[in-house]
């Protein structure tokens, strides 16, 4: 179970900070702190959920 918990959390916060990355490079990083914020926000929900 702590597994698949590492794996999910690992999983969202590279998306995240793909997200980001792509956001800075295409010109639109004033979104990129929303998209890290809602992720985080996800993150968070499904660790407290799992636990």
């Amino acid at each position: 179970m702590k597994k698949k918990i590492i794996l999910t959390q690992s999983l969202l916060w590279a998306a995240s900070i793909i997200a980001v990355a792509l956001m800075h490079v295409s010109g639109k990083g004033d979104y990129s702190w929303l998209i890290l914020t809602v992720v985080a926000s996800i993150a968070i929900g499904n660790l407290q959920k799992e636990l």
